[in-house]
């Protein structure tokens, strides 16, 4: 009786730990993989540790009982039941540090496959802009097409592609547009007064370089009142407030100004007195514009190809259009897209406040006139041939109803490509319209229009091409018709025997596509010759016809 009385005398009692309230944990719509095993990891370290606060309490109980045992001597009973208790929560302690580590594991393969997913996205997300920017007037180096069949995205002719989402699902690794602050619209006249000019034009040609606040430091303080002078800065210069404006910091102010700020731009008046002028400028992401240009293609679709599929193609004589209004904050601009084989972006106008007569009239230059349908053409994997050199990016129809067609899906060719293929059809088709009198050897050819294609139609020519024991008497004809072109500015660069077709006594000059126009000073009838020499050299020699083309 003793014995035990004095082994409770010295038995350890942790001191009581206040409670703590329960940790509130915020609200998930849904766990992930993750988030559940950092649950699980969490309570099992809270058991860890609390049965680490039970051993510790044996074991100090145990202490106890040898300093008593000592002291008065304890039954050995006690100190068995007490060590085997020990040896019980010890195995305990060791199972759930070996849960624990399995746990961590688990938890760090799963947040290096959040990580690995999280890259695959970002990696899809931040270089495959759905956007991407050129200047059409200089020739820039390019991505080559081969880039559109990364990341085993398999091509499928049907065009379809995942666009950016409001939800941030997918991006497609494709760039579809581009979009250009210092070009004009191919089609559509632009509501920029005066008429035909655009005040963006000295803006860089680089996206991303137009949405960073540095890049317009210069442009914001070159027109300032005349009482104002702005100091010249670099992109990446500061500075202080107290520097710029010295005579702030006086002590007797009951108000004081943050003298540490550093204004974006270096201005100030000449004289005091004055009015003062400063501001703020602020960067906007290029998203701000993919989603704005996505938003509108969806419409487009919508409004334009909703009733296309997979076999039936539809095409308009005109390019597809829609306008994108992008907005900050109560200041707005109208974004034009064009659809030509791929969609082009430029402004539409000038910014405007909100709800404002200049926000009427950018509304009312639209074009509110509707497009019918020119072509549904319908295409059939079995009776149309691919490209040779393209695959299925190319496509040739046969004979549908005395027509002859060629798709040419987005994927083909670059942007200076369909930029210059509207420009020198615009001029072609024209030509055709207004020349009285055209060889007979020029071929009709109209561009079409479809979802992110273009085709190409003109009649079906039951021939054969250009071959070596016809040459001399096609020579003339086709120098007639080189010579037209010559005359209206043009100069045919894919010249070759497969672009000659002869049908009886007939000669035909086909595939207008790589038409380009003549550049300033440029002798189009000598490169017409230079081009006949080049792709039908037996002729060099044997024909006297040069110097009367080049008259």
């Amino acid at each position: 009786m003793e014995e035990t009385e004095s082994s409770a005398a010295y038995a350890y009692v942790p001191p009581p730990q206040p409670e703590s309230p329960p940790r509130k944990r915020p609200q998930r719509q849904s766990l992930g993989a993750a988030d559940s095993a950092r649950e699980s990891l969490v309570s099992l370290r809270r058991q860890l540790a609390e049965l680490q606060g039970q051993l510790t309490a044996v074991q100090g109980a145990l202490s106890a009982i040898v300093v008593a045992r000592w002291r008065e001597g304890v039954s050995r009973e006690d100190k068995a039941a007490l060590t085997t208790e020990k040896e019980a929560l010890t195995r305990e302690k060791e199972a759930l540090i070996k849960k624990e580590e399995a746990l961590t594991r688990e938890k760090e393969a799963l947040i290096k496959k959040e990580e690995a997913l999280a890259e695959e996205k970002e990696a899809k997300l931040l270089p495959c802009m759905l956007l991407r920017n050129i200047d059409f007037g200089e020739s820039r180096p390019l991505r080559s097409p081969s880039i559109h069949k990364s990341k085993g995205k398999r091509q499928c002719y049907s065009g379809q592609v995942s666009l950016l989402s409001n939800g941030g699902d997918d991006v497609s690794s494709e760039q579809l547009g581009t979009l250009s602050f210092s070009a004009l619209p191919l089609c559509v006249t632009p509501c920029w007064q005066p008429p035909g000019s655009n005040p963006c034009a000295s803006w860089p040609t680089d996206l991303s370089e137009c949405c960073q606040e540095a890049t317009f430091y210069a442009l914001a303080t070159k027109r300032l009142p005349p009482h104002v002078q702005a100091q010249e800065r670099s992109k990446n210069m500061v500075m202080q407030a107290n520097v710029l404006y010295t005579s702030l910091g006086a002590p007797w102010y009951h108000i004081s100004l943050p003298e540490q700020c550093q204004p974006e731009l270096f201005t100030k008046v000449k004289t005091s007195g004055f009015p003062a002028f400063n501001g703020e400028g602020k960067s906007v992401s290029t998203y701000t514009y993919d989603e704005a240009c996505t938003y509108t293609l969806c419409g487009m679709y919508d409004s334009y190809f909703s009733s296309a599929s997979e076999c039936n193609h539809i095409f308009y004589n005109s390019p597809p259009i829609g306008f994108a209004l992008v907005f900050f904050t109560g200041v707005g601009f109208l974004l034009v897209l064009e659809m030509v084989g791929r969609f082009f972006v430029s402004p539409f106008g000038g910014p405007f406040m909100l709800d404002s007569a200049q926000h009427q009239a950018a509304v009312n230059a639209i074009p509110a006139t509707a497009q019918a349908v020119a072509a549904t053409i319908v295409y059939n994997q079995s009776t149309w041939t691919k490209c040779a050199i393209m695959g299925s990016e190319i496509v040739y129809s046969p004979n549908v109803d005395g027509s002859f067609y060629k798709i040419i899906r987005w994927s083909a060719y670059k942007f200076e490509w369909f930029a210059s293929l509207y420009k020198t059809h615009c001029i072609f088709e024209q030509a055709l319209q207004t020349c009285a009198h055209r060889p007979p050897s020029i071929v009709q050819s109209t561009l079409l229009f479809g979802y992110f294609e273009v085709a190409v139609q003109m009649p079906f020519i039951a021939g054969a091409c250009c071959a070596g024991n016809l040459l001399m008497w096609v020579f003339p004809p086709l120098l007639r018709a080189l010579a037209w072109l010559a005359a209206h500015g043009l100069v045919y660069e894919d010249l070759k025997p497969d672009n000659v077709m002869v049908h009886g006594k007939e000669v035909f000059l086909v595939d207008y596509e790589d038409l380009r126009e003549a550049k300033g000073g440029e002798d189009v009838a000598e490169v017409a010759w230079e081009q006949i020499a080049k792709s039908f050299p037996e002729l060099r020699q044997q024909c006297a016809w040069h110097s009367d083309f080049v008259d």
